[in-house]
């Protein structure tokens, strides 16, 4: 098995605008995949969405980059807009609901499942392992598959202005688009009950020829140029898995 998608990995700023195909068998092995990964003390309190490039996903992921994920540079006065969340062919997106909507011992009475009450720090801890679990499945399965993949954290743009209702409108639209989901994965406790609040994005596609060694088909050489694409700002630099120091992240003896 070839490790050149690992070594060559770095995180995509502007995917292509000509080549959006995300083949549909990849997308059910990734859902496959997801579906069968474990959960610390089968705590589940985070899900996924997947989100296209049809006209209503796009709406959305609109929203979110303009809304969410972006964030301001005082000194160099420039909005950076993380633009993959809005502009590539497809994302993952980690809606997190700070409390465990799935909380079982393994225990039916009834068939229905017993929850133990936990504190909210050990919710959150386990949350934030998982989303970390589920962010690495989806980069290694899309690099696999031969995408080129970027992820974003970034949610200033969240604290600014009015983060009460930005995410009073997250989780209203969550709760309305996918009500019929949320039902059936919510099965020990009801939906309307829970908050929503945005996580990690992967997004995934064949990446922007103009950022591409088109001999070696490799990233070109690392730079800090200011972008702009539809008046959007954004950072067009490559950031790799060893960015600063060669310094490695294991140990194999």
């Amino acid at each position: 098995m070839s490790t050149e998608a690992w070594e060559n990995r770095y995180t995509v700023r502007k995917f292509s605008e000509t080549n959006r195909e995300i083949n549909p068998k990849h997308l059910e092995y990734l859902e496959t995949a997801l579906n069968n990964l474990p959960y610390q003390c089968n705590i589940k309190s985070d899900l996924w969405i997947y989100l296209g490039s049809s006209d209503r996903d796009l709406e959305f992921r609109k929203w979110l980059m303009e809304n969410i994920y972006n964030m301001h540079n005082e000194k160099h006065n420039f909005k950076e807009h993380m633009l993959p969340v809005y502009q590539a062919p497809a994302i993952m997106l980690c809606a997190k609901t700070g409390r465990a909507w799935l909380d079982t011992p393994g225990i039916k009475s009834h068939n229905t499942f017993v929850n133990q009450s936990r504190p909210k720090r050990d919710i959150d801890d386990i949350a934030n392992r998982a989303e970390g679990m589920f962010t690495g499945v989806i980069i290694s399965t899309m690099l696999n598959f031969g995408y080129k993949v970027g992820t974003f954290r970034c949610t200033d743009g969240l604290e600014r202005d009015t983060p009460s209702d930005k995410l009073e409108y997250f989780t209203n639209y969550i709760k309305d688009r996918y009500e019929t989901e949320l039902a059936n994965m919510f099965q020990t406790a009801e939906p309307d009950r829970f908050k929503f609040d945005p996580g990690t994005i992967v997004a995934f596609g064949p990446e922007d020829e103009k950022y591409i060694d088109i001999k070696t088909g490799k990233a070109l050489k690392q730079g800090t140029n200011k972008a702009e694409w539809n008046g959007y700002g954004f950072h067009s630099y490559k950031i790799t898995g060893r960015t600063t120091y060669d310094i490695p992240s294991c140990i194999f003896q």
